[in-house]
């Protein structure tokens, strides 16, 4: 199904998610549609757009930032396919930049069902990939007292990762940031499979 849509949308296609990249100097979020096969019931599917920065350290597809569109029977694809073209044109065709991710959530034309430390990670490193750094750091900064959480072993990886940047900030060590947020997007194409 993922496929079907990949083509009649003329996006790229990896299994069961049909999506564009969205760019910004080497940066790269994806946005999209992943098809999710019913698992008590083989002859239906449902699918949701997404969209996802890869330069988040995941290692699966994340689907905070976008929304549920329905669920179909096999036998109704060609229903599937008119609806997912309605939601491409609606949500995803004028996305075409992480600054139009940005202010899309800002303005809350897109719905963000993730958490608020996922929703504070989307905008620290959003912010840094537009180099946008003085917008970045109370983000960061917001990461970074998860340390005072009752839960700060579940949010370790994402403190590190925030004190680090926010020194390298500090330290006007902006190319060493880049450097790092790169690595995540690699490792996250990899696991993704984009």
């Amino acid at each position: 199904m993922a496929l079907k849509i990949a083509n009649k949308l003329s996006l790229h296609h990896h299994k069961q998610i049909a999506y564009k990249f969205l760019n910004h100097n080497n940066f790269l979020m994806v946005a999209g549609f992943c098809v999710e096969p019913n698992r008590f019931q083989s002859n239906t599917f449902s699918i949701r757009y997404f969209i996802q920065p890869l330069y988040i350290k995941f290692d699966y597809i994340d689907l905070s930032l976008g929304d549920v569109i329905g669920e179909w029977e096999y036998t109704e694809i060609d229903t599937s396919l008119d609806e997912i073209c309605r939601v491409y044109n609606d949500k995803l065709s004028h996305l075409n930049s992480i600054i139009d991710v940005v202010n899309a959530v800002l303005n809350c034309q897109i719905r963000f069902y993730g958490s608020s430390v996922a929703r504070t990670e989307l905008f620290a490193y959003s912010y840094l990939v537009l180099n946008e750094y003085a917008q970045a750091i109370p983000f960061l900064t917001t990461l970074i007292t998860l340390n005072d959480d009752d839960n700060k072993e579940w949010y370790s990886p994402i403190i590190s990762s925030a004190t680090h940047i926010c020194k390298l900030i500090q330290h006007n060590n902006y190319a060493e940031v880049s450097d790092i947020m790169l690595l995540w997007q690699s490792y996250t194409r990899g696991k993704l499979g984009v």
